[in-house]
């Protein structure tokens, strides 16, 4: 679970835990554990759309703040670390907050971090610099790579779809099966 609401004002409806998501449907704010109970009883359930609840801002700092440490540990220079770390937070918002994922905030933090370091480059041996994040992390390189992979592809089909809005002549055509090649190199 994506465990970074916890210390919250906002607290669940059914067991006064922190709220993790909000449910527009039922208008109730739950937490992971109930929020699988509500949600999971029955197919009508289960498609209500639920948002994630924004972490308070001091965890975004925090946040911040473990993703440039983790660039700077992986050899980053100091612009690029913190770069890459805004834009890792960036992609934290964009790409978990709608649809909240079943993993560690910890996992996503570093597989976001690292789809950043290897979509724009900036490391001379990325197969180092993943080592080292995985070591600072505390999370499997494979791991990073399949959450990192998926970002890139969910980065793809955001990308063609925006070109489609805006009657571009180009448009990437994204097949679930294809990864994006520079994310997988380094396992």
């Amino acid at each position: 679970m994506l465990l970074c609401t916890c210390a919250s004002r906002l607290r669940c409806a059914l067991c006064d835990a922190g709220a993790d998501v909000h449910c527009q449907a039922d208008a109730a704010f739950l937490c992971a554990p109930c929020d699988a109970k509500v949600h999971g009883a029955n197919f009508l359930a289960s498609r209500h759309r639920r948002t994630r609840v924004q972490p308070p801002n001091h965890v975004r700092v925090l946040c911040r703040a473990a993703l440039q440490l983790w660039a700077r540990q992986m050899g980053l220079d100091a612009r690029a670390a913190r770069l890459c770390a805004a834009a890792a937070g960036r992609t934290l918002l964009l790409e978990f907050t709608a649809a909240p994922p079943q993993m560690l905030l910890r996992v996503a933090m570093a597989a976001a971090l690292w789809s950043e370091v290897a979509a724009h480059g900036g490391v001379h041996k990325p197969r180092h610099a993943l080592k080292r994040l995985e070591a600072c992390a505390r999370v499997p390189a494979s791991s990073l790579v399949v959450v990192a992979t998926a970002i890139g592809r969910a980065r793809l089909v955001r990308t063609a779809g925006v070109d489609a809005k805006e009657d571009s002549v180009e448009c990437l055509i994204v097949s679930p099966r294809k990864t994006p090649q520079e994310l997988c190199l380094f396992v």
